[in-house]
């Protein structure tokens, strides 16, 4: 039986294979990107610090770095050290109904490494390309935001960070009327500052 180490690594190249073909080239042993029509889309395999010798614990992330974003708060020339994704989804095991269950798999001493891998394909491959493919719309990109930023829990960041799309996708006229119409319902002063301070730095980028 193999160690849970060497099942890993297995699985690291085997993931590398499947998102190979769709042109993801590696940065690092788990760590593979690829450029979208919005950006860079980005797949992570991450541990978990709770792994050990006996048994590793990891997680499969898809993170999208949108360029239209760069300027707004960082700087875009290291994607996996200096900055946070735009987008991050982590992909969940499922169970044969289809249902979701989590998203942190384990390999212990006791697992096959062949029948993890297929199951590895499964669960992560059949829904991985679907959500690239998001990101090579802008305008889904945009429709997907939007979901987010009319939500009433959606920090004033979140807000600005749409408009900042929208005028980074040459829609200055809508991320006008979109700050206009949230800032007569801003009550926090501090949240007000930001959201001026966004839209200065939006006329200037742009005009």
């Amino acid at each position: 039986m193999k160690s849970p180490q060497a099942v890993f690594d297995e699985l690291c190249i085997f993931l590398f294979e499947k998102v190979h073909a769709l042109n993801f080239s590696k940065k690092g042993r788990t760590k593979f990107f690829r450029k979208c029509a919005i950006g860079t889309a980005c797949v992570n395999i991450k541990k978990s610090v709770t792994t050990t010798k006996d048994k590793i614990t990891f997680t499969v992330e898809l993170n999208i770095f949108i360029d239209a974003l760069d300027w707004i708060n960082r700087n875009p020339e290291n994607y996996w050290q200096k900055n946070q994704p735009d987008v991050q989804f982590r992909f969940y095991k499922f169970s044969p109904n289809g249902s979701w269950t989590d998203d942190w798999w384990e390999i212990s001493n006791e697992i096959d490494g062949k029948s993890f891998a297929d199951q590895i394909s499964t669960d992560f491959l059949e829904n991985f390309e679907k959500y690239v493919n998001i990101y090579e719309s802008a305008d889904a990109t945009l429709n997907l935001w939007l979901l987010h930023a009319k939500s009433k829990k959606t920090s004033i960041m979140r807000k600005i960070e749409y408009a900042g799309l929208l005028y980074g996708f040459d829609k200055k006229a809508e991320g006008e009327k979109f700050l206009e119409n949230i800032l007569p319902n801003i009550k926090d002063h501090q949240d007000r500052r930001l959201l001026i301070r966004y839209i200065d730095k939006f006329s200037k980028k742009f005009y």
